[in-house]
């Protein structure tokens, strides 16, 4: 039975707390209800206004698993109600479900840290672990400020459970604020009721991913600075916020941060960091005085293009430290599932907390087209995800390496479903609002691809005296082994070189000899029956040659145009075996272009390497949108890549002798804008198992993109050999190697659309050397 690893990584659920736009009280009680949970600090607050633009990338950049109206007025609900792909877990929307003795939380609360901390007391002489409560009146003018800097809890009335009495568990130094008071220094140092709910937690993202610690300018009592402090704190970003108007009560927490900035600055290993904060503002207009930050700081502006989806930049996860396990790989129901049992997790499992929610992160460490466990990050598709890979449409999220699973705290173990590549490739037209089924060449191809073993195995057809034999020999047509081996060998009538050749090196199957030889290739083909063996005999009567398959030779067999029965044995004597094609190969159609498309399919592979996720051979296209408007493309192909995030690439292949038309050209644009602006990227291959005449080019530029390079083209001589560029960067001043899609479409530019040709080194001698 096999077996694959998985790594693991537990978090706390993070839910995108909405309130209406401007609604002070709402956003106090949004941090209050934060203080109560693990990993609380986490989650944004999402105003909800007039338009939904700035909530729904705030939703989408924290890569929230649930929303949560804090109040319920219309905006918010319908806001909520709206992200059908976060749905609810449970069947009430509930943070706490009320019971006789009070109430339970649904998601990890701070129970957990608390009794962590109580059961096992850090050292003492570490700030961060000394609990700190601070108290001020609600008519604070830094009211806001201390709430979003060191949180606060709801009444126990409001919930149903004291928070206030747990965390008091942990013997905190009480400190009540007058309204003249100064902010401590250590406020922001100790364990507060916000720093509780971070406790073993740590944030996992891309390396280069980092936005800079510093200071946040604003007013305290203006709504939008209060949302934009918050929301970049939730992002683990280390900031204070500074109200130029009560300088003096914030000076001691002002300079304490701008001291531990400088220090980091002088431990920081990277001699390149240029500076020691950043100054957040939401104007970016200058800053009157400057002189509480010292110097050596840059100044970032939060605006609508901070959260944008398409960033670089996205809020970390936090999850706690990360396991390996292993899982047991078996078929069920017809496709592929792997069962595991969940590690030990950092949380308690009494009743009630046994049905707390959680995420369990998975992250399989192998990838195949055949067991898809990972898909791309897409959260529009993650009811598709839940019902395909755990049956439950509301339990399963889309990660940006991994998926999330919603478990209970008691969850002892999982199974998980393969998705089939060919619908979830489906699913991601359907909702672009186009229907995509397998076309008939596309099931051609895909027979064609699992005969020989999988998109390597096509490597054979890289070879032009392959694809010769199998285009100049008719279903009927037999050919001895002599003929078919000087078929493979090739000879290009311009210069008298085999077309073999270049792929002397290719590795197509292990072999005893270094180099690949033409009977190397003709044995491949054999054992892949693509051919049938067999012997041709002239009928005595009719006179006409006839070819019997091995299997079906009798010592007297009958002809098979005059039904004259013979003895076939005086012909066996210095008779050559005869071959033809068989099966798939037999067809009399070009295998419906799939030689093309395979090899089209296998240099992609080749080149994208890991990154190349799900593909399937030709679809049929139908907007739902736009009636009698078909099109079809010959490959579809999904990437991940860990800059663009997905992509997906749609195609016309054409043979030798094709020709992309205007039509193919307008048809695979229109596609491409279907998915310009969502989750997926979208590119555009040209290939052609030969040249592209000028006419052909200029079609094929017309499908570029108004804003970006989504155009690839691929010739002969990027598909023939192993690496894409390997001929093409002899002649061409491009990048010889890549393993991205935006940089294939840089070099398609370079090749053919403004071609930069190498600069030959001259041999003609200068004029003082002769």
């Amino acid at each position: 039975m096999d077996v694959v690893n998985l790594r693991i990584r537990y978090r706390p659920m993070r839910i995108g707390l909405c309130i209406d736009e401007g609604d002070i009280e709402a956003f106090r009680a949004a941090i209050r209800l934060a203080s109560t949970m693990w990993g609380g600090k986490f989650n944004p607050i999402i105003p909800v206004g007039e338009s939904d633009v700035q909530a729904n990338a705030l939703s989408a950049a924290f890569q929230v698993d649930v929303l949560y109206p804090v109040t319920e007025t219309k905006a918010v609900t319908t806001f909520v109600d709206s992200a059908a792909h976060l749905e609810w877990p449970d069947f009430e929307r509930q943070l706490f479900l009320r019971n006789e003795a009070g109430a339970d939380a649904t998601f990890l609360d701070i129970y957990h840290p608390v009794r962590h901390l109580v059961k096992n007391p850090p050292a003492s002489g570490d700030k961060s672990f000394q609990p700190l409560l601070l108290t001020w009146a609600e008519d604070d003018p830094l009211n806001d400020v201390l709430l979003a800097t060191c949180g606060a809890f709801p009444a126990a009335e409001i919930v149903g459970k004291d928070y206030q009495s747990l965390f008091r568990r942990l013997k905190p130094l009480e400190l009540p604020l007058n309204q003249t008071d100064a902010i401590p220094a250590d406020a922001t140092e100790m364990l507060t009721p916000l720093a509780l709910t971070t406790f073993d937690l740590s944030n996992w993202k891309p390396s280069g991913q980092h936005k800079e610690p510093g200071f946040y300018i604003g007013s305290s009592g203006d709504f939008t600075d209060l949302v934009n402090f918050w929301n970049l704190k939730a992002s683990d970003i280390d900031i204070v916020f500074y109200d130029p108007a009560f300088e003096e009560r914030l000076l001691p927490v002002t300079e304490a941060h701008k001291w531990w900035l400088l220090r980091r600055l002088k431990s920081s290993p990277d001699p390149r960091w240029p500076i020691h904060s950043t100054l957040w503002t939401k104007t970016g207009e200058p800053i009157p005085n400057p002189i509480p930050f010292g110097e050596g700081f840059g100044i970032s502006v939060i605006d609508e293009h901070l959260w944008d989806p398409k960033s670089r930049w996205k809020p970390p996860l936090n999850s706690f430290e990360e396991q390996s396990i292993l899982g047991t790989v078996s078929h069920q129901f017809g496709r592929p599932s792997v069962t595991f049992q969940l590690p030990a997790k950092p949380f308690f499992a009494d009743f009630p907390l046994r049905d707390q929610k959680l995420v369990a992160s998975v992250k399989p460490l192998l990838h195949s087209s055949e067991l898809i466990l990972c898909p791309p990050f897409t959260p529009e598709l993650n009811q598709y995800y839940g019902r395909e890979i755990l049956s439950e449409s509301s339990k399963l999220r889309s990660e940006s390496d991994s998926i999330g699973v919603i478990v209970d705290v008691a969850t002892p173990d999982l199974t998980l479903y393969a998705l089939d590549g060919s619908r979830l490739i489906e699913e991601i037209f359907a909702s672009r609002g186009t229907t995509a089924t397998l076309s008939d060449a596309g099931r051609v191809g895909h027979r064609l691809i699992k005969q020989m073993g999988g998109l390597q195995g096509c490597r054979v057809f890289k070879i032009p005296g392959v694809r010769e034999l199998i285009r100049t020999h008719g279903p009927l047509q037999a050919f001895t082994k002599s003929a078919a081996i000087q078929t493979i060998r090739g000879l290009d009538s311009a210069t008298g070189i085999e077309t073999f050749a270049p792929h002397k090196k290719l590795y197509i199957c292990s072999r005893e000899s270094g180099e690949l030889k033409p009977g190397d290739a003709l044995a491949y083909l054999l054992e892949k029956k693509m051919f049938r063996v067999g012997l041709s005999f002239v009928c005595p009567n009719c006179g006409l040659d006839f070819w019997r398959h091995l299997d079906s030779i009798e010592t007297v067999s009958t002809c098979e145009y005059c039904d004259t029965a013979f003895n076939v044995m005086p012909q066996l004597k210095d008779r050559d075996w005869r071959f033809r094609r068989s099966g798939l190969f037999g067809r009399d159609d070009n295998q419906a272009g799939g030689i093309p498309v395979s090899v089209v399919l296998q240099q992609m592979e080749t080149t994208l390497r890991d990154k190349a996720f799900a593909w399937t051979t030709g679809m049929d296209l139908e907007s739902k949108s736009l009636p009698k408007w078909k099109c079809e493309t010959d490959l579809v192909l999904i990437v991940e890549d860990f800059r663009e995030g997905p992509q997906i690439v749609i195609s016309e292949v054409k043979s030798a002798g094709g020709e992309i038309t205007e039509a193919d050209a307008a048809n695979l644009s229109r596609v491409a804008d279907i998915f310009e602006g969502s989750s997926f990227l979208p590119y555009i291959v040209f290939a052609k198992l030969g040249p592209f005449s000028p006419d052909e080019i200029e079609r094929c530029k017309s499908a570029q993109g108004k804003t970006r390079t989504r155009v690839i083209v691929l010739s002969e001589r990027e598909l023939e050999p192993y690496f894409v560029y390997e001929r093409a960067k002899q002649e061409f001043d491009i990048q010889g190697s890549t393993s991205r899609l935006h940089d294939l479409a840089i070099a398609t530019n370079l090749i053919f659309f403004s071609p930069r040709l190498k600069v030959k080194t001259s041999t003609v001698p200068l004029a003082q050397d002769i």
